[in-house]
């Protein structure tokens, strides 16, 4: 008893495999293409036929594979990405404490600014063009006064 129920247990397997291996191989629908039905030949002024153009359109993979279910997938359109504009980064000028306007003076029509560096109590008298102690004047808006020293930029508030 024991041998035979296990037999059917066997038998019982062995069907449930075979059932799941055909649904998985036997497509549910077949599209053969025209292309396979009616291959394209092409016409020579003799009338023969080209076998030649017949066995490439079989032997083409894709179309054998068309056979068995499988489907050739369409390529996907790439994105156009348009690219975002960055901001340059302005550099933040350093707002030394060190650093104080004296006062103003004007020379052969030049406009001079007098600062004082209190680390090393040195008098700067700078304008635009005129550079001195390696200082540079670079503009004066309404708050501050810019100034570049070793290629870094200060201001220096009103």
């Amino acid at each position: 008893m024991k041998q035979s129920l296990q037999t059917i247990i066997k038998i019982v397997l062995l069907l449930l495999i075979g059932i799941t291996l055909s649904i998985y191989f036997i497509p549910m629908s077949t599209e053969i293409p025209a292309e396979i039905i009616n291959p394209v030949q092409k016409e020579d002024k003799s009338n023969t036929v080209d076998t030649e153009a017949t066995k490439i359109v079989l032997q083409n993979p894709d179309n054998v594979a068309v056979l068995f279910g499988w489907i050739k997938p369409s390529p996907t359109p790439t994105p156009i990405v348009t690219p975002v504009p960055t901001a340059t980064p302005v550099p933040t000028p350093v707002t030394p404490g060190w650093l104080k306007l004296i006062g103003k003076s004007e020379e052969n029509n030049k406009q001079y600014y007098l600062f004082k560096d209190e680390r090393y109590s040195t008098l700067i008298k700078v304008a635009k063009g005129v550079a001195d102690k390696g200082w540079s004047f670079v503009k004066e808006t309404e708050n501050g006064y810019f100034l570049t020293n070793a290629g870094q930029e200060y201001f220096v508030r009103k």
